[in-house]
């Protein structure tokens, strides 16, 4: 019979050893969840923020190629006597510019969006 005992009180501390550890485990699953989803919260905000300016940047764009087309279409109607040289070399520093802060937003999307 004490032997009996024995062996119940081995096997009820035994499961009380497991479930120390399972819970001490399960808390840190949960605290590391909870930093996530923080995280995570964190990247969502600044993912809209981005495509937000990228937007803002594809209307600018448009924006410089209607200018440009009305240019090419009316160049006397708006005062401006540019050489074809010269609306050229406009249009392709702006699109330069452009294209350059798009790719800037884009690298730095897909940086943050590998670093998670």
């Amino acid at each position: 019979m004490a032997s009996l005992a024995c062996s119940f009180l081995q096997e009820l501390s035994d499961l009380r050893h497991a479930y120390g550890k399972v819970k001490k485990t399960l808390q840190d699953k949960t605290a590391e969840l909870e930093h996530a989803r923080s995280r995570s919260e964190q990247y969502e905000l600044e993912v809209k923020k981005l495509r937000g300016r990228i937007e803002e940047l594809k209307r600018d764009l448009a924006a410089a190629e209607d200018e440009v087309r009305n240019l090419f279409r009316y160049p006397r109607r708006h005062g401006y006597l540019l050489t074809n040289l010269y609306v050229c070399m406009y249009v392709y520093v702006y699109v330069c510019i452009h294209a350059y802060m798009y790719v800037r937003v884009c690298m730095y999307v897909c940086s943050k969006e590998l670093s998670c």
